[in-house]
């Protein structure tokens, strides 16, 4: 019964997406559903609209903010090696870069508190440097620009919540100073190749150029340049639908200790899947939304100029999604391909939890037939 349910929605799924890429002007998309340790992916539109190469499994994307998920389980990495202590303060593992003075103690800017934005942190994301342009060190990124967007201790750590890609481009560096490697191999290390991710990476490789999507404006306009992050723990990862069923399956996995330590073990998992407190959203690289009976969603978005993405699990159902896309107005289509999709699971949602889930209306009249709503 449960797969028939399971194979229904899909083909719901399947007819409601060439409707939204229309609806919303966005070239292409891959998504990825994942039931019970089982992957179903789907992709659909242009790669590239000028050479009308298809989106395909291996075409890569970029995925901003999904990014920090990944950084997270890097972290939690090194925590079960021994390598870092989560209430240990960042500063006792970097010696290349400081904060500037602040009033607040560098002491209660933890690990913890950065992975859940709880540290008081500034700089809450990236723009990315055109492909002309020379790339900052990490150590130019932190200190900003004659001291525009350098990272500083902003408010009181430990009291509220202030999303800060800044946070993570420290944990980045902690991950090179404590393991004597690059961010992106260690990540290919212990995180990507473990869990069978090939096409994953925070660095932008001459190889990818002919599987690599284009990214366009809103409104399927023209495409836009190919942005480089060398704040790569905060926005830089390049990846498949493929890759990301994967890490979809990896959550699965896990809980189940099938994986365990070959990458992060099931007690991990739980930990990096727990609130901070009741009133602050965040675990550990996590957002988290509590809702009726799923009990809780743990969800991320993913924003660069010309790509939107969403990763949202959840794990009491064992069940995922992932959607990608090529567009600014990727934006529009993810919210209402969600929204359908976790309403099938939970029932209809209310204002509350949908403006938590920053998930938009369902309008169209042709995807309420289409749904049976």
């Amino acid at each position: 019964m449960k797969m028939v349910q399971h194979n229904l929605m899909q083909e719901k799924i399947s007819e409601l997406l060439p409707v939204l890429m229309e609806k919303y002007n966005v070239p292409g998309m891959a998504i990825a559903i994942m039931e019970d340790g089982e992957n179903w992916v789907k992709t659909l539109g242009f790669a590239n609209k000028n050479t009308g190469k298809k989106v395909e499994g291996n075409t890569v994307f970029q995925v901003g903010s999904l990014s920090k998920i990944v950084t997270a389980w890097g972290i939690l990495k090194l925590v079960e090696q021994g390598k870092i202590q989560l209430d240990q303060p960042v500063m006792n593992y970097i010696s290349r870069w400081q904060f500037p003075r602040s009033k607040y103690s560098l002491n209660e800017v933890t690990i913890r508190r950065i992975l859940s934005h709880t540290a008081g942190l500034s700089v809450s994301g990236y723009l990315g440097v055109h492909p002309n342009k020379k790339l900052k060190t990490l150590k130019e990124s932190l200190s900003g620009f004659l001291g525009i967007n350098r990272l500083k201790i902003k408010h009181e750590p430990g009291k509220n919540a202030n999303y800060s890609g800044g946070g993570y481009t420290i944990l980045q560096l902690l991950i090179e100073e404590v393991t004597g490697k690059t961010f992106h191999s260690f990540m290919e290390d212990e995180i990507f190749h473990p869990l069978g991710m090939r096409s994953s990476t925070f660095i932008w490789d001459q190889s990818l150029i002919g599987r690599a999507a284009v990214g366009y404006g809103r409104g399927n306009s023209k495409p836009l340049s190919n942005y480089r992050f060398i704040e790569q723990a905060a926005a830089g990862l390049r990846t498949t639908i493929f890759d990301l069923a994967l890490f979809l399956k990896a959550h699965h996995d896990t809980a189940k200790q099938r994986i365990g330590p070959n990458v992060i073990t099931s007690d991990s998992l739980l930990l990096m899947q727990k609130r901070i407190d009741r009133v602050i959203p965040y675990g550990l690289g996590y957002q988290i939304v509590t809702i009726p009976k799923a009990n809780k969603v743990l969800l991320h978005g993913g924003i660069n100029r010309g790509w939107r993405s969403r990763f949202i699990l959840l794990p009491k159902m064992n069940t995922g999604l992932v959607v990608l896309t090529n567009s600014n107005s990727g934006e529009y289509l993810i919210r209402e391909i969600i929204r359908v999709w976790l309403e099938s699971k939970v029932g209809k949602l209310s204002d509350f939890n949908r403006k938590a889930l920053n998930l938009g209306e369902v309008e169209s009249k042709i995807i309420h037939k289409l749904l049976g709503f």
